[in-house]
């Protein structure tokens, strides 16, 4: 949903992952203004994503966003 509304109401070019390693590999490839993240991600999550793009591209923010979860 992220992607589809930074695509169309903001004319951005997005590349989406479905899995931490795809990220990873995305990363290790490219690089990007921004990286947007869940915080579950299956096998690894948000902070573990966090800690490749600080290792490969220290400049490039980070969001870490979740569905999941409560107010605390």
């Amino acid at each position: 949903m992220a992607a589809h509304l930074l695509e169309t109401g903001l004319s951005c070019e997005c590349r989406q992952a479905d899995s931490l390693d795809a990220a990873g590999a995305a990363l290790r490839e490219s690089t990007f203004d921004l990286v947007l993240t869940d915080l579950e991600l299956g096998k690894g999550d948000g902070f573990d994503l966090l800690c490749i793009v600080r290792c490969l591209h220290p400049h490039v923010p980070v969001v870490v966003m979740t569905g999941v979860g409560s107010e605390e």
